[in-house]
């Protein structure tokens, strides 16, 4: 699919953003899933991790620093989205 969306074995579609979901889901402590869901967002969007948690763009960038202090990338793009 075209859309940033796919279809799973059991036909299910999910967009990009739900399968980072399901990974934060399954996995909390999974940086790249939040450093990556912060990345289809733009600076003013808000998105509800399952918990009900709703989060910005910063927030799921300060979340992936959390976890992996050494993630280089995430610290960029915080640096980034503060100065947009």
């Amino acid at each position: 699919m075209m859309d940033g969306s796919i279809k799973l074995l059991d036909g299910v579609g999910m967009t990009k953003q739900q399968l980072l979901l399901k990974a934060i889901e399954l996995d909390p402590s999974n940086s790249l899933a939040y450093f990556n869901l912060a990345n289809t967002l733009s600076n003013n969007d808000t998105i509800a991790l399952s918990n009900g948690t709703k989060m910005t763009r910063q927030q799921l960038h300060r979340k992936a620093i959390e976890l992996d202090p050494s993630n280089l990338l995430a610290h960029y793009n915080l640096a980034k989205a503060l100065s947009d």
